[in-house]
């Protein structure tokens, strides 16, 4: 059995890895988002959604006992939210 301190660490630990392989990805495609390419960011979006849920739920594990870790994962929730609104917007296309 792990302790409340080894789970906020394993979770950080998760935080970290998924934001270097998203960066990673960012660097791969950047600039490429035409033709196939734009396929790829509906994957990204679901990848999204379900990190900034992890980040979420973390929050309100962490809140009010663990303001270190909180305003981490907090600022890690507002870049994917923010990657989320792009995703979104290049998705959609042009602006008429």
């Amino acid at each position: 059995m792990t302790s409340p301190d080894q789970d906020v660490i394993d979770a950080l630990h998760s935080f970290h890895c998924h934001n270097v392989v998203a960066s990673l990805w960012a660097d791969a495609v950047a600039n490429r988002l035409e033709g196939l390419a734009i396929y790829l960011l509906s994957d990204a979006l679901g990848r999204l959604d379900l990190i900034i849920g992890a980040y979420q739920a973390f929050l309100g594990r962490v809140r009010s006992h663990d303001d270190v870790s909180f305003a981490l994962v907090a600022g890690l929730l507002a870049a994917g939210t923010h990657r989320r609104a792009d995703a979104l917007a290049a998705l959609a296309g042009p602006a008429a």
